[in-house]
């Protein structure tokens, strides 16, 4: 991999939750190192922030990266929307541009460089997405990245997480330490995204009844965003384990949420939810959910382990195609 150049940053901008905001790291960390540009994750957006400072470095470990851009003045920046802006939050950003593209899958272009490109001679160059472009990139998968070439997008998003990008130590000792005084023996995870109704609760409780009977003696790790969803599978099956974390009241949205006493904690206690998820023996969880998603790929489990209750779901591979195609 080059050598970063200590003058040349990229910039990439957190949006969005956890898991789409980790796939569009993982496009960033890669555009870094295939452009030989220091790595610049700003997390300092009021999602996972409860101060606006920074807040990636204390999720994660990754060499050579740095949490701010040294001049916040600088002009040579690509795009040039964010000439003046530099010190701006995504969302705060589009706000000011058009309050439209929260919603559209293909604005992130309005708003980043073109991907497809190494040879930007601006000092800055500037990013954010909701999801992964490893697409767009592997042109440059040449030379000393050949090998990258022969992964799948999967494989690659593995990679980087399993060897560049990885959970802080101190999130990675909580994990190891809840896992080995609860979770002993056999464990089926099951993450239950019951937050936005996208997937039925009766989905989750099929494929766990089938699973359960079959292994019967194993526990159930269950990370959910949802109160009501833990009491009711904690109801159904007698090995129900999950970590604690903080739900808000009346059912609503855990993340961006103005009520919640500690944004910071609220995406460690997600990160511990979605790396026990990676260590279970078996998993079922919804493929729609990058969070879950992240979850499989870095498991070392058998992939026939692992079962995607949305991976025959006519509707959610129409719309996964659609948003494909529109990115």
């Amino acid at each position: 991999m080059p050598e970063a150049d200590s003058d040349l940053y990229f910039c990439a901008k957190g949006k969005a939750g956890l898991g789409n905001r980790m796939l569009a790291g993982i496009t960033a960390w890669l555009y870094s190192q295939l452009s030989g540009r220091v790595f610049v994750p700003d997390w300092s957006d009021f999602t996972y922030s409860n101060d606006g400072t920074n807040v990636f470095h204390q999720l994660f470990e990754c060499e050579g990266s740095v949490a701010t851009l040294p001049d916040l003045a600088e002009t040579s920046v690509a795009p040039p929307i964010w000439v003046g802006k530099l010190d701006m939050q995504a969302s705060h950003m589009i706000d000011a541009t058009d309050p439209r593209d929260h919603d559209s899958a293909a604005a992130w272009r309005k708003y980043s460089i073109d991907l497809g490109r190494l040879d930007y001679s601006e000092r800055y160059v500037m990013f954010w997405s909701y999801t992964q472009h490893i697409k767009m990139l592997r042109k440059h998968f040449t030379g000393a990245w050949a090998e990258w070439a022969r992964l799948s997008d999967e494989q690659v998003i593995a990679r980087v997480l399993q060897r560049h990008i990885l959970l802080s130590a101190a999130i990675r000792a909580k994990v190891d330490a809840f896992k080995a005084a609860n979770l002993p023996g056999e464990i089926i995870g099951v993450h239950v995204r019951y937050m936005d109704r996208k997937t039925s609760i009766h989905d989750f409780l099929k494929h766990l009844d089938r699973l359960h009977a079959k292994r019967p003696d194993a526990v159930i790790f269950l990370a959910t965003d949802n109160k009501d969803a833990e009491d009711l599978i904690r109801g159904r099956y007698p090995r129900v384990v999950t970590t604690p974390k903080w739900f808000p009241e009346g059912g609503i949205s855990m993340h961006q949420n103005p009520e919640c006493p500690d944004r910071t904690n609220n995406a460690v206690e997600a990160l511990i939810d979605m790396y026990l998820l990676a260590e279970c023996d078996y998993l079922i969880f919804p493929g729609s959910s990058t969070f879950s998603k992240i979850a499989s790929l870095i498991s070392k489990m058998p992939r026939a382990q692992m079962i995607d209750i949305e991976r025959y779901n006519p509707r959610i591979r129409l719309k996964k195609l659609v948003k494909a195609i529109l990115q």
